[in-house]
């Protein structure tokens, strides 16, 4: 079963290499938010307002796309949403890494 988890940030610009210790680096000094954790969503573009809009243009989004067994969502806390998101990082050397200029997506 695949599983999204999207977190954002206030709109950086990406390094040349070091993008994981980057999303590390925001989840521990508590500089993200989680935006989604669940199934793999819809082409969230074919449901964007002027909010949203203005969200994306000023924010940068950690795309998580992984595979695991069932998961019942709404028993996870924020703080164990991020420790998930801080465990598929450190421990996920298989992941592809694709990033825009100034999001990143991890599959894993």
């Amino acid at each position: 079963m695949v599983h999204t988890l999207i977190l954002s940030a206030k709109k950086f610009i990406l390094p040349k290499a070091g993008q994981c210790k980057l999303v590390l680096s925001l989840i521990r000094n508590n500089e993200i938010e989680i935006d989604y954790f669940g199934m793999e969503i819809d082409n969230s573009a074919d449901y964007q307002d002027e909010e949203m809009e203005l969200k994306i243009k000023t924010t940068s989004f950690i795309n998580f796309f992984f595979e695991d067994n069932e998961i019942e969502y709404s028993k996870y806390s924020k703080e164990e949403i991020l420790k998930l998101a801080e465990n598929l990082l450190s421990k996920s050397p298989d992941m592809i890494v694709s990033e825009d200029n100034k999001d990143i997506d991890l599959y894993i």
